[in-house]
């Protein structure tokens, strides 16, 4: 019913019988951001079978097959970022090397 009302409102507004002291309130501001990037067309040669499952897979995503092979070209071309366990190895040492956690850690990872 809400919905209604303020639908009244801003229709009696448009038609002059109310004045703009009887809508509500409201200030919307909006922000339009636009990226702008350069796209280039590509012809790639790929197995006959390999295109119907890979349209399948788009769609099933909602997304169009350029953008699945654009975001392929990105992880393969991105640079090598360590894992977090990969940046953190051998920056650390073990006080005591007897302890048996100390032990079974050094036995599972090396």
């Amino acid at each position: 019913m809400r919905n209604k009302s303020l639908r009244s409102k801003r229709g009696a507004i448009g038609r002059g019988g109310a004045s703009h002291s009887d809508a509500p309130n409201l200030r919307i501001r909006t922000r339009a951001v636009q990226y702008v990037y350069m796209k280039t067309k590509l012809t790639v040669t790929v197995d006959r079978d390999l295109l119907p499952r890979a349209k399948q897979v788009a769609r099933e995503r909602g997304v169009s097959l350029s953008s699945i092979i654009e975001g392929a070209l990105r992880e393969l071309t991105a640079p090598d970022v360590p894992t977090f366990s990969q940046r953190w190895r051998g920056a650390f040492e073990l006080r005591d090397s007897e302890d048996p956690r100390a032990r079974a850690l050094r036995e599972k990872y090396g």
